[in-house]
């Protein structure tokens, strides 16, 4: 078992394009520890049991189960769909088990055709927000405007903070961040940001170079900025989905 800390560097290792083996005397752990959670499918502190083979027996009327299944799938109707009881009437002749039998191997089944899901990405107080910059039209004195707006989102409890601006210029960037930081009464301790050009002298994602002003103002904040990967709409979304609010909310702080 490792921790977060040790899961999370095992993980930069695959980003970082190292092999399995690069990765486990870089970190010192064996090569079956890395191997286990090189590609995600398992995370530190999640409880499994080996699995253990089923009895031939339940096996074959799991599968007899399956089969009557994917037979009459297209013959379900709203108000009667294949289920427990209809699956014992029909196949416990053939094999004969109790009703509650079938209804906990019918359990067991739909438990397989169950996507697994998980969010391991948690957030503390302050730790992270993100910022993107959005575009909506308004209507000013009977005349249509496109307004930018800077959004951004305090990842812990997914705060919204926006600001409009004529243009995404730099002292409008940094402005934005700025008035985010007294809104929330204080500065996160990272920022996820997009590959903003008033924010990057150049590189993209992890290589990008802060521009002075933005070093300036990292370091008089305290504040440890972040760029996502490029096409890397999942890594951004929480800035993106605070743009869906309410348009007129925007305007409040413009």
């Amino acid at each position: 078992m490792i921790d977060v800390e040790l899961y999370g560097e095992v993980r930069r290792c695959r980003v970082d394009g190292l092999s399995q083996r690069e990765a486990a005397r870089r970190l010192g752990i064996s090569r079956n520890t890395v191997a286990k959670y090189w590609d995600g499918g398992h995370i530190p502190g999640e409880q499994g049991r080996a699995a253990r083979a089923e009895a031939p027996g339940k096996a074959a009327v799991k599968e007899a189960m399956r089969d009557y299944c994917e037979r009459n799938k297209d013959k379900q109707q709203r108000k009667h769909k294949i289920n427990a009881k209809t699956l014992w009437r029909d196949l416990r002749y053939e094999y004969p088990r109790s009703e509650a039998t079938y209804r906990r191997y019918f359990a067991e089944l739909r438990g397989e055709r169950q996507v697994r899901t998980r969010l391991p990405l948690s957030f503390g107080i302050g730790e992270m927000a993100e910022a993107d910059w959005k575009q909506a039209t308004v209507r000013l004195r009977g005349k249509e405007i496109v307004l930018h707006v800077l959004c951004v989102n305090l990842m812990y409890a997914y705060t919204p903070f926006k600001k409009a601006y004529p243009d995404e210029r730099r002292h409008n960037l940094i402005d934005g961040l700025v008035s985010a930081i007294d809104f929330y009464m204080g500065s996160p301790r990272k920022i996820l940001v997009d590959n903003m050009v008033a924010a990057r002298k150049k590189g993209y994602g992890k290589h990008a170079q802060l521009t002075d002003e933005f070093k300036l103002f990292c370091a008089h904040y305290g504040i440890e900025m972040l760029f996502c990967a490029p096409r890397d709409a999942a890594g951004k979304g929480g800035a993106k989905s605070s743009g869906f609010l309410n348009p007129q909310d925007l305007l409040a702080h413009a």
